[in-house]
């Protein structure tokens, strides 16, 4: 049974991507899946958002769309699994508005597939990089409700960037990043479910 529900989860998390994964330079597990004792439902969610950095004279324009999925596996309303991540992908334009530089998304990993090598850790004030933050909030929110996660406490930083950022105490060492758009994504996912026979 375990087997069945890693093969679907993973076919399901393929099937949600747009494009084909580059190899991961260090791919993480997502949280562990507990032993199920009931009947499971599986659902998978994505928040697309998109960021726009206007061309000039002296340089190229860029817009950025960052695609936020979640995978979730429930009993009940309990989480017995849960794996997030995000894809990353930019276009460079002219003033004019003709592409100047854009990106092949079949060869863009992920932020989890990318590894050690996202590049967060040395704007890390708790020393963590991206990948290793997100397996603490994935776990984090194992055995949890969804309404408890998706409810969880945050605060905004001020700085403009980390506007949803986790107020747990159980978070605070490992978590300090927006979670905005994951719990969104998780949401979608939980509005999303077919269940398992």
């Amino acid at each position: 049974m375990k087997k069945l529900i890693a093969l679907l989860i993973a076919a399901m998390a393929l099937a949600g991507c747009s494009s084909a994964p580059a190899t991961p330079s260090a791919t993480p597990a997502a949280s562990e899946t507990p032993a199920a004792t009931g009947a499971l439902k599986v659902g998978i969610g994505s928040v697309t958002t998109l960021s726009v950095a206007d061309a000039t004279a002296d340089a190229e324009g860029k817009a950025q769309f960052n695609t936020t999925y979640a995978t979730v596996v429930l009993e009940g309303d309990v989480i017995k699994y849960v794996s997030i991540d995000t894809a990353q992908n930019t276009v460079k334009f002219s003033t004019a508005g003709a592409v100047t530089a854009p990106e092949d998304i079949t060869k863009t990993p992920t932020k989890k597939e990318k590894g050690a090598d996202y590049g967060m850790l040395s704007a890390s004030e708790i020393g963590k990089e991206w990948f290793e933050q997100i397996a603490a909030f994935e776990a984090y929110t194992v055995g949890k409700t969804v309404a408890e996660v998706i409810e969880m406490p945050t605060f905004d930083k001020g700085d403009g960037n980390h506007t949803a950022v986790p107020d747990v105490e159980e978070l605070k060492s490992s978590v300090t990043m927006t979670v905005g758009d994951y719990l969104k994504a998780l949401s979608i996912a939980a509005n999303n479910l077919t269940e398992i026979k």
